[in-house]
């Protein structure tokens, strides 16, 4: 994973989201990243991936998307993937 990494979703009830929240989270389920979106993507900068805690060895962690209406309403879910979070350089 990298700034230039592309995640990207797509809805299985089109239209009915109004933005989208994504997340990284680790094992726990903690969430160690956060951000709202319309897009049906999203990419880390430069500035997200300093924000993120980086260890000396690579982590594993899961990336998921909730669709929200009106921004109150959870329209979908997507399932958790994982990637691999890179050591800090």
């Amino acid at each position: 994973m990298s700034e230039r990494t592309i995640f990207a979703w797509h809805e299985s009830h089109p239209g009915l989201a109004s933005l989208f929240v994504f997340e990284l989270t680790d094992d726990d389920d903690n969430v160690l990243f956060s951000a709202q979106t319309m897009r049906r993507s999203f990419v880390l900068s430069a500035a997200d991936m300093a924000s993120l805690p980086l260890g000396r060895t690579p982590m594993s962690v899961h990336w998921r998307v909730v669709g929200i209406a009106n921004k109150t309403e959870t329209v979908e879910s997507s399932e958790e993937r994982m990637i691999l979070l890179p050591r800090r350089r």
